[in-house]
């Protein structure tokens, strides 16, 4: 028996209140996550471009930073699961 990779199905989400406490989806579904880490940097690219105009560099400035720190955590932890999945 051979298990493919486009088979492999991962815990996508936990409810405490059902009979099933862990529900199984594709792996792809993963690819959302990229998604949004992509519209969160731009989305906050701009919000930040919009705190320079209003309270300067230093204030914009950290607020990339932050930023950039929260989405290499969500990398690490996309690339864990990835791992945990067999598909990196």
């Amino acid at each position: 028996m051979n298990v493919y990779s486009r088979q492999l199905q991962i815990p996508i989400r936990f409810d405490a209140f059902s009979i099933e406490k862990y529900f199984r989806d594709q792996w792809f579904y993963l690819f959302n996550f990229i998604i949004f880490g992509v519209m969160v940097f731009f989305l906050n690219g701009l919000i930040s471009l919009k705190i320079l105009d209003i309270k300067g560099r230093q204030l914009a400035l950290s607020f990339l930073w932050v930023t950039i720190v929260i989405l290499f955590i969500a990398t690490v932890l996309m690339a864990a699961i990835l791992k945990i999945a067999g598909i990196q």
